[in-house]
């Protein structure tokens, strides 16, 4: 008989099954720390694709050298085992594939930003920050209730543009200085001077630094010049509530706005631009502009716009008025009132508008401008009637055809010269006259008339100089010089000194001082008599 102690599996010691137990616990300790110290690293961020562009933003931001979760979690001891075990959770999303069913949100607070090792010496508050044109200061932002609401650091630092890392976008500060509001104090946000300060904005006016203390100490409103340049007007569609919200009860607390901001700025930290419309800081568009008006006056100053905008509707130029580049619409100039035929009282523009932002010497500019446009037009007109009797007496043909051509295109220039208006964009009506003698001197080429071609070649001069924006046309003016005369005549032309290879520069005679504030700005560097005996 076989013993029974053979045929029984030998019993496990206590000893060993001890030793087993406590291998298999150091060996899970052991996996759960590892994977709680690899998902606490930046580097497990990107394991799942959809987070790839935000860690590339963060990769190569200033932040950089900071992990994201010192960022995503609260210091304190809670928060820091919160954030070990989220990391595992994500570990598991991972691995299940979850993830791609979710839309990445975080929520970071003001204690992670004010840790003591990042910005916890609050140094920020005291210093102006220079962001796009414009100085801003945290602590005017940050100390008190802003319409209301209690600003966070996300508010404005967050990540609405892809690829940019927790950087500022001009959209929060758009709609919190520019929204619509009832509420007390709201409408000093609109104030330019709070972002704009005086003599801060210098803006480059035809080749000239423009200097806005002067319309501030005038107490002229910014508007007047520039209108409105607050575009869209940041409202909360209800369908936006859908993208996070299906439930039917939390969109009856829509109408709510206290508490809607008490739960998703103040305490979730949602950036403003994920519920409300854009609003844009910037001049309206021509499209925008004219929409009000062409609802009802169709084709009303279609010229003037065409002039004012410098487009040509057959090359598809544009030269853009300088006035046009500088944020000033129509009612920058449109000024005065002026009462038409039927009663109607109109804004109308003249020397004087030009005033309140020049100086009174700019009346004389405009008045020039106004007069050689016009003296031009008359001369090219009457040109172009003794064109086209020569040009009717031609036989048919290609060169018959080509100056039929040329006259189109003359009539063209000249109608919208005259009906728009040069002095709406003197640049661009600079380069229309041009083109007509072009047009001119290709006429004169097939007809074959010498008098006319010397003629045309007169017109074809153009004074290239820095005073021209201002200037313009100054080369058709004489002065006329009381007390010196050359060769029996007292009348300086302009035109006959300054043309040709041997033409003399405006700062021979005037002086070259561009501010035309400057009481210097043109006057001659010599008297008459000096500058004249120099070649006469």
């Amino acid at each position: 008989m076989e013993n029974k102690s053979n045929t029984q599996p030998k019993k496990w010691s206590k000893k060993k099954i001890f030793f087993m137990i406590l291998a298999f616990f150091v060996l899970s300790l052991s996996l759960f720390w590892g994977s709680v110290e690899y998902t606490s690293h930046s580097s497990f961020c990107k394991s799942c694709h959809v987070m790839v562009p935000y860690y590339d933003s963060w990769a190569q931001s200033k932040h950089a050298h900071v992990e994201c979760i010192l960022c995503h979690f609260e210091p304190g001891i809670h928060s820091q085992i919160r954030g070990k075990l989220e990391g595992l959770v994500q570990l598991v999303n991972y691995f299940s594939q979850s993830y791609k069913k979710r839309k990445p949100w975080a929520e970071i607070s003001d204690k992670s930003c004010l840790r003591s090792a990042c910005h916890g010496d609050r140094k920020f508050e005291d210093n102006q920050i220079a962001f796009k044109g414009v100085f801003y200061s945290h602590k005017d932002h940050l100390g008190e209730l802003r319409r209301g609401k209690e600003l966070q650091c996300t508010s404005c630092h967050s990540q609405i543009v892809q690829g940019e890392h927790i950087k500022v976008s001009e959209s929060t500060c758009f709609l919190c200085h520019f929204k619509k509001s009832n509420a007390v104090n709201t409408e000093r946000l609109k104030d330019c001077v709070l972002c704009h300060k005086d003599g801060q904005d210098s803006k480059s006016l035809m080749n000239q630094k423009y200097d806005h203390t002067v319309l501030s100490s005038q107490k002229t409103d910014c508007t007047t010049c520039h209108g409105s340049m607050a575009i869209g007007e940041g409202k909360v569609p209800l369908e936006n509530c859908y993208s996070c919200h299906w439930e039917k009860k939390q969109h009856e607390k829509y109408s709510d706005v206290e508490l809607v901001h008490t739960v998703h700025v103040s305490k979730h930290r949602v950036e403003c631009i994920r519920c409300h419309s854009p609003i844009e800081h910037r001049k309206p568009k021509k499209e925008e502009l004219l929409t009000d008006c062409t609802s009802c006056h169709t084709n009303v100053h279609s010229s003037e716009i065409k002039m004012y905008f410098g487009k040509d509707d057959d090359t598809h130029e544009v030269v853009m008025n300088v006035k046009e580049r500088l944020h000033i619409d129509c009612q920058g100039c449109h000024i005065l009132h002026k009462e038409l035929a039927d009663g109607t009282i109109a804004k109308a523009g003249g020397g004087n508008s030009c005033e309140r932002c020049h100086t009174s010497a700019f009346t004389k500019v405009f008045h020039n401008w106004k007069e050689n446009s016009i003296h031009k037009i008359t001369r090219y007109k009457g040109y172009e009637r003794k064109l086209q009797v020569q040009i009717e007496k031609m036989q048919e043909g290609e060169e018959k055809k080509q100056s039929l051509e040329a006259i189109k295109k003359i009539n063209h220039n000249l109608e919208l010269l005259e009906k728009g208006r040069s002095v709406h964009n003197i640049e661009f009506a600079s380069l229309l006259f041009s083109r007509t003698v072009q047009k001119f001197q290709e006429i004169a080429e097939i007809i074959k008339n010498e008098k006319f071609t010397e003629l045309v070649s007169q017109e074809g001069f153009a004074l290239k100089s820095d005073c021209m924006p201002c200037h313009y046309g100054i080369e058709e003016t004489t002065k006329e010089f009381k007390d010196f005369s050359v060769e029996g005549k007292n009348i300086f032309p302009h035109k006959l000194h300054v043309q040709g290879e041997n033409g003399l520069s405006c700062s021979h005679c005037h002086n070259e001082k561009i501010n035309f504030r400057v009481k210097e700005h043109g006057k001659l560097v010599k008297i008459a008599s000096e500058l004249c005996t120099e070649c006469h």
